[in-house]
């Protein structure tokens, strides 16, 4: 995380300029480093105003939908955090980036269901391990 002499990353730059390779580089930090709650903070909130990157993408209007679905996936809690103005990233994308909205809702729906089908799938499990003992 090196700084140039305005205080700011060049995380900080891609996610400004270039949202896609910001999320391609978020991803690879998440995979590849050591100490990942230091690290996950730091990469969480970005701004003194406790914005995350997904509330900066949800707010520009030309932020790539399949970047902002992108990072979502990467950090699905983050589509929940408030900001200081006690507004989500949804409530941004709301008013300035439908598409991205639509996204969001499409990945948080199949976390979902994803999440869902894991929960059918452990009681099934649990009821025929049950049925062998008793």
């Amino acid at each position: 995380n090196v700084e140039d002499n305005r205080g700011k990353t060049p995380l900080y730059y891609a996610l400004y300029h270039n949202p896609s390779a910001f999320v391609r580089m978020y991803s690879y930090l998440r995979e590849h480093t050591n100490t990942i709650e230091n690290e996950n903070q730091s990469l969480v909130v970005i701004a003194d105003d406790d914005s995350t990157p997904l509330h900066v993408l949800a707010k520009n209007p030309f932020a790539p939908a399949n970047a902002i679905a992108a990072l979502l996936e990467l950090k699905m809690e983050a589509a929940f955090c408030p900001d200081n103005e006690g507004l989500s990233p949804l409530d941004y994308a709301k008013e300035c980036n439908v598409d991205s909205l639509v996204a969001m809702i499409a990945v948080l729906c199949n976390h979902r269901n994803s999440m869902s089908s894991m929960v059918e799938q452990k009681v099934v499990e649990h009821s025929k391990k049950r049925k062998i003992q008793d």
